[in-house]
């Protein structure tokens, strides 16, 4: 009996390893998988080089399959020189081409969906069939960045969704810039009516110089520029714009842009490393200034920070050593951990009415010439480790707070280390004041992007914001318009 029962098992061990695994399985070097609708099967994995073409249909056992999709990751890292699809294949899945060795692709006629990041960083294409008329969607930003060898994105002209423009890929309308292969130009000028950069069009494209952008654009995706190292402004960013994405212009070192008055939403990292930065000037529209949104715009000289601001956030300002001069208007509740860390050079520091909350370290490494601070209760500070400040100005910079307040900084959490406390009052009215001519110290006039301008000679009808400086550090900031 026991000699019968071991037969058995074997033979059903020997049956387990020579049977066909319905799910997945291996043919010439593709590795395919079944959908979880069993509607066909996709391309997991190719271990297969040189010049490859999908079959339309595969067998497994006594199933026989129809090829669907390129799966999530297939031929990354593959050493495939071409590769041709059925048209069986509907779907590229996310990373599906992503980081390969390919040279060509012939897509088919099939596909109607490109996932993210598709093509991304295969840097060896040079050549992809037009992409075919019943493709519909494309998910995410641009499936083509990093293919530095690709001259032109061709489209079918039956599609409905998509077309090319001069080897430029554009939605069927023509207002939303989609993708840029890297092989044309490192000059490019997008076109008046285009309203909208995908994300990633021009992600890490180091070689690109100069981007001249449309009257018309309205919103910059995430990481629509990251580390395009070597763009200069051709023009400013246009008044309209209003939404500027995640990592939009990070580590863009040479650009030197405004932020236009029209701006709503500055993202997490969005100027983030822009060394050229000369001057920083957020609208009202902006309520909250993105996480290390400016971080280590480390040649800007001027941040205007309008009324209507709410929320500055970590690291927003981080190591914008060069400016002198901080008013942070009423309107801002609360402001960030390191928010204006390492700004050593600010020597006036304002702080409005409204702030409430002051994280970690905000102003770490900066030992102003004078503080005002407008809050009738002090600001709640978060940390019991930090000091809000640099710690040579806690004995004797004068602190300006509201007369009827200064007994309660002296005892609030943080506020206690400052010793030289002196009432609003010995202030004509704060800031916004202007004392007898003999004080001014200087008068610097900026434009309405926060760039500092020439003082006008003639009555040209343009705003400006002024801003004069005193013999006491007191500045007085006010609009102009010059009629």
């Amino acid at each position: 009996m026991k000699k019968l029962l071991l037969s058995f098992s074997c033979v059903v061990a020997m049956f387990a390893l020579s049977a066909p695994n319905a799910d997945a399985f291996i043919l010439d070097g593709i590795s395919y998988e079944l959908l979880e609708d069993g509607s066909g099967v996709y391309v997991s994995k190719c271990a297969q080089t040189g010049d490859i073409t999908v079959p339309a249909t595969v067998k497994n056992g006594a199933v026989t399959y129809k090829v669907v999709a390129v799966g999530k990751n297939a031929f990354q890292y593959s050493e495939a020189t071409s590769v041709t699809l059925p048209s069986t294949v509907t779907e590229l899945m996310d990373g599906a081409f992503n980081a390969s060795d390919i040279i060509s692709i012939n897509l088919g006629t099939g596909i109607e969906k490109i996932g993210e990041n598709a093509f991304g960083f295969s840097r060896e294409i040079e050549q992809i069939s037009e992409l075919p008329a019943c493709l519909k969607e494309i998910k995410g930003g641009s499936p083509f960045n990093g293919n530095f060898k690709l001259k032109e994105i061709k489209v079918s002209p039956d599609n409905k969704w998509f077309k090319s423009v001069d080897g430029v890929l554009y939605n069927k309308k023509g207002n939303k810039l989609i993708s840029y292969p890297y092989g044309r130009s490192t000059e490019y000028v997008i076109p008046e009516g285009v309203d909208s950069i995908s994300s990633d069009v021009f992600n890490t494209f180091q070689e690109m110089t100069k981007i001249t952008f449309p009257s018309t654009l309205k919103v910059v995706g995430k990481s629509a520029f990251t580390y395009c190292t070597a763009m200069v402004n051709t023009n400013d960013l246009p008044e309209g714009l209003i939404y500027v994405g995640s990592n939009a212009f990070s580590n863009c070192r040479l650009l030197n842009v405004n932020i236009p008055s029209t701006m709503e939403t500055i993202s997490i990292t969005a100027f983030n490393n822009n060394w050229s930065m000369k001057a920083i000037h957020i609208p009202s529209g902006v309520k909250e200034i993105g996480q290390q949104s400016f971080n280590d715009a480390r040649k800007c000289e001027s941040i205007i920070i309008d009324e209507g601001v709410e929320i500055i956030k970590d690291y927003a300002f981080q190591s914008c050593s060069g400016v002198k001069d901080v008013k942070i208007p009423n309107s801002v509740t609360k402001i960030g951990n390191r928010a204006f860390s390492g700004c050593s050079g600010i020597k006036n520091l304002e702080i409005g009415s409204g702030v409430t909350t002051i994280d970690v370290a905000a102003f770490n490494n900066v030992n102003p010439d004078r503080m005002i601070v407008r809050a009738t209760t002090p600001p709640e500070y978060t940390n019991n480790t930090y000091y809000m400040t640099g710690t040579d100005c806690l004995e004797t910079m004068p602190i300006y707070v509201p007369d009827e307040s200064i007994e309660a900084y002296k005892a609030a959490w943080i506020w206690k280390f400052f010793k030289n406390y002196k009432p609003l009052s010995e202030l004509t009215s704060g800031i916004g004041d202007i004392d007898s001519d003999n004080d001014i110290v200087s008068v610097k006039y900026y434009n309405t992007q926060g760039i500092e301008v020439a003082a006008p000679e003639y009555n040209d009808g343009k705003l400006y914001i002024v801003v004069k400086r005193y013999s006491t550090g007191k500045t007085d900031t006010t609009k102009l318009l010059n009629r």
